[in-house]
């Protein structure tokens, strides 16, 4: 056989269809690094994967001959049975419906279900159509192509959602505190609105503005972390998660060891996320520095023969006698927001007896721009701005308002938290009364 022959029964060299092929999935990362910033699969993504996949499957099945195919189809095999088991693992995870569950979270799980049966079946059709032909360095040219674009995709996801928080620490009189640490960890969301650990960070420590910028991500991940310095107390938030591209809030807990959550507020979600944080000394901490007395009591406020609406803190009880230290009064009115319903609006007016004085501030506080005051944040009541009565909006929802009582010419200082509900054309009304008191004069009334 001469050369002209050999070289016209010598396999066609494929070099360009193997450099496509390995470059190929380099989409991926790219477009994980470019996707939308609501972080959120949309329908046209999720059909735009389903193609993706069936055309390198269909080119598994008619290209098994040649060398270069191994470059599609290890990686497609590795990825679908990567999906698919953790896809099973989400399922296994997650609710599975029952009397308890809600529709929406049964419907996820089927969704799961279905996903990672579909996961199945491309794995199991990979097998089928493996390639008949066998190139060593194809083979690892595609093990080491996985394994860089398996090692890249998640940076490249990171640095899509990337969103960092800006976090500024101050002392009870609105001065920066430097030298604080901050400890953080972050959580994703999960199947069923379960929390899925992400990363954990720190310490990083505040700088002499009282600033620290803490990576985070933007849209469904939530962070958790942890202010503390030597004579102060350890204060926890948590900056939730951002669902959806028209949220612009999330949501802010702190809280303390000796209390637990003790204020919850919202910042924008702007970029960087920005939000100020107390951090109170140790002197300004509960139990047993400063115990409070708490009482609980129940009550009928309507119209009924047996309402009793006066209350009186020595007892921490309600009677009909008009020498107690506060007056509920139940009323009606219709919802100016919806004039053409008969919808009703339980309110209930406070009035303070025999000296007693009140004030009322909202549940919420204000964690950024027009910062809520320390004594607001931790729970610590005003010395000034108190009325003679005020009138709780909404009564029936909880949580309510906070509520502040100076008493007994200010020698004691109590917080309260209303509940009550009914309706016009009933009689009885309940209500609920939890009262925060510090005998000792202080007006710390953190619980």
């Amino acid at each position: 056989m001469n050369r002209k022959e050999l070289e016209e029964t010598k396999p066609p060299n494929h070099w360009l269809s193997a450099c496509c092929a390995t470059l190929v999935w380099w989409a991926i990362p790219i477009l994980v690094r470019l996707q939308p910033r609501s972080d959120e699969v949309s329908g046209g993504l999720a059909l735009g994967c389903l193609i993706g996949l069936a055309v390198a499957l269909s080119l598994c099945a008619s290209f098994r001959r040649a060398p270069w195919i191994v470059l599609i189809w290890i990686p497609l095999f590795v990825w679908t049975c990567l999906a698919a088991a953790k896809s099973f693992e989400a399922f296994r995870g997650g609710p599975l419906g029952g009397a308890s569950a809600a529709p929406l979270e049964g419907l996820a799980t089927l969704i799961i279900l279905a996903t990672a049966l579909l996961f199945s079946v491309e794995g199991v059709l990979c097998l089928v159509w493996h390639p008949n032909t066998i190139s060593y360095p194809l083979i690892a040219l595609a093990v080491l192509n996985t394994a860089a674009i398996s090692f890249v995709t998640p940076r490249a996801n990171l640095k899509a959602t990337q969103q960092d928080i800006a976090l500024r620490i101050l002392d009870s009189s609105s001065n920066p505190v430097a030298g604080a640490t901050v400890t953080f960890k972050r959580y994703g969301y999960g199947s069923g609105g379960t929390d899925v650990f992400d990363f954990e960070g720190g310490s990083l420590i505040s700088g002499g503005d009282g600033v620290v910028v803490i990576p985070s991500r933007r849209m469904r991940y939530e962070t958790r972390g942890m202010i503390s310095k030597p004579s102060f107390r350890d204060v926890l938030f948590t900056v939730g998660m951002q669902f959806s591209e028209w949220d612009k809030e999330r949501s802010v807990h702190v809280s303390t060891r000796e209390s637990g959550q003790i204020a919850y507020g919202t910042i924008p979600t702007v970029e960087s996320v920005a939000l100020s944080i107390y951090l109170p000394p140790l002197s300004d901490a509960p139990e047993p520095l400063h115990a409070l007395k708490r009482l609980t009591a129940a009550t009928d406020i309507g119209r009924s023969d047996e309402a009793a609406r006066f209350f009186n803190i020595d007892t921490g009880n309600f009677s009909k006698d008009p020498s107690g230290d506060l007056m509920f009064e139940l009323f009606f009115e219709k919802d100016s927001r919806f004039p053409e319903d008969n919808y009703e609006v339980v309110k209930v007016r406070v009035t303070g007896l025999n000296g007693t004085q009140v004030l009322q501030l909202p549940y919420a506080v204000s964690l950024s721009e027009d910062l809520s005051s320390y004594e607001h944040i931790f729970r610590i009541a005003p010395e000034s701005g108190y009325h003679d009565e005020i009138i709780l909006q909404d009564a029936g929802s909880l949580p309510g308002p906070t509520i502040y009582l100076k008493m007994r010419g200010g020698r004691i200082y109590g917080r309260m938290d209303v509940h009550a509900w009914g309706r016009s054309d009933q009689k009885k009304a309940p209500c609920e009364v939890w009262l925060y008191l510090n005998p000792t004069g202080q007006r710390q009334l953190e619980k």
